[in-house]
């Protein structure tokens, strides 16, 4: 009796720690969409992905859109003085004549903690804290500008069929200006960065009925860093904004 019931107690206290583990892929929205960050090969990458049944997104046919990233305040042609970053983006004029919804871009945002009111609704340019992977150096607690900014504007140009009407998908990393690479490791040639924690955004540009419409997915995400390889991707567990 006691072997079975230190057996159950193993038992219970594994399935605590696997739920405790769990990565929170956020989904919204209608059509559905989601949204799940992993630590990626240098940077934090985001995976979205949207509903491709009847009323689900279009995939786009943009089998390699451009792609920008962008790094602080004011960089680039980003404008991220409202409440969501505005990319301004140009719909072709056919998808006002498409149905079920075309996607015409997805942004991604990536806001740190280090500072005052930071937030995607508060102070953007808050510091980003997490470690920095040189080529023969790591440094565990370092810190560089934000937010992070990613556009894409082909969208959704990945696609997986089911009888269900599947997904379309697609997945970009965020990336550091070379100063800021070159900052984090002085000395030595620049490998990865991965935040310890931060403020993550996903948003969806589509139009819907002749209207441009932007559907967002809003996490804070947190990843255990000690011992971080570039080779071994590891998932942020994340709680949705409204959550907290």
């Amino acid at each position: 009796m006691t072997k079975r019931l230190i057996l159950g107690l193993l038992l219970i206290l594994g399935v605590i720690a696997f739920l405790g583990t769990e990565a929170y892929a956020g989904c919204c929205c209608n059509p559905l969409l989601c949204a799940s960050w992993i630590t990626g090969s240098g940077m934090p990458t985001g995976l979205v992905t949207a509903d491709a049944g009847p009323n689900g997104y279009a995939r786009s046919e943009a089998a390699c859109p451009f792609v920008s990233e962008a790094q602080g305040v004011g960089s680039g042609e980003i404008d991220i003085a409202g409440e969501l970053v505005t990319f301004q983006v140009d719909p072709p004029v056919a998808a006002f004549q498409v149905d079920p919804p075309v996607a015409v871009s997805l942004t991604l945002r990536l806001v740190g903690t280090e500072g005052v009111n930071c937030g995607l609704f508060g102070n953007q340019a808050c510091d980003i804290r997490g470690v920095a992977v040189c080529e023969a150096s790591v440094h565990r607690n370092v810190e560089t500008p934000g937010p992070l900014l990613v556009e894409s504007p082909g969208a959704f140009a990945q696609s997986d069929s089911s009888q269900f009407g599947g997904t379309n998908n697609a997945n970009f990393r965020f990336q550091l200006n070379p100063d800021q690479q070159a900052a984090l490791c002085p000395d030595d040639s620049f490998v990865a960065f991965f935040a310890r924690e931060g403020f993550f955004e996903a948003c969806v540009n589509s139009i819907v009925e002749g209207e441009l419409v932007t559907q967002c997915i809003r996490e804070f995400c947190r990843v255990d860093v000690g011992g971080i390889r570039r080779d071994v991707p590891r998932t942020y567990n994340c709680k949705p904004i409204e959550a907290l």
